[in-house]
């Protein structure tokens, strides 16, 4: 039996691994929240870390290590990503980035639910507010559809396929 008649889960598994169709849609939709996030944080990035005192005390972080944790350059890189994701351009590279940047948005928010009398996420700044439950779930239906990504074997329309036809051509 091959690897495209096994049945169950695995099955389920190694199809959604290889359905472009998917691939496609977790890209346009990661990529969508990216730029939308990092748009609405670009004029309120140091107000989007309200909670953050509370967990950098919580955690024994020294006060004057603050100042290097208020990630004044996180919208920049969610518009970045997210534009390489809906473009397709560095598909994998920006699939790793959204990992580990997913992880560190989940962390966060779970400690701020613990730590912090804040009830709300400013995930996209102003333009949106975000009940931290919410955004918890969110987290890791990002992550989920970050890792299909990283591990899918294509990238069907995006420039990272194109540039491969071109290079093959040579």
């Amino acid at each position: 039996m091959g690897y495209r008649e096994t049945k169950g889960t695995a099955g389920f598994l190694i199809s959604a691994f290889e359905n472009r169709y998917l691939a496609l849609t977790c890209r346009l939709v990661i990529g969508g929240i990216f730029i939308f996030a990092g748009v609405g944080k670009l004029p309120y990035s140091y107000e989007l870390f309200i909670g953050l005192p509370e967990i950098m005390e919580f955690l024994g972080i020294p006060q004057p290590l603050w100042k290097f944790i208020r990630l004044d350059w996180l919208p920049v890189i969610e518009i970045i990503v997210g534009s390489c994701l809906v473009a397709g351009l560095l598909t994998k590279p920006a699939a790793l980035v959204t990992i580990l940047l997913t992880a560190a948005f989940f962390v966060f928010n779970g400690l701020k639910m613990i730590v912090s009398t804040t009830e709300w996420c400013n995930c996209a700044g102003v333009l949106l507010e975000v009940p931290l439950p919410v955004s918890q779930v969110i987290d890791i239906t990002m992550l989920l559809m970050a890792l299909l990504l990283l591990f899918h074997r294509r990238v069907d329309w995006s420039l990272d396929m194109s540039s491969l036809k071109r290079l093959r051509r040579g």
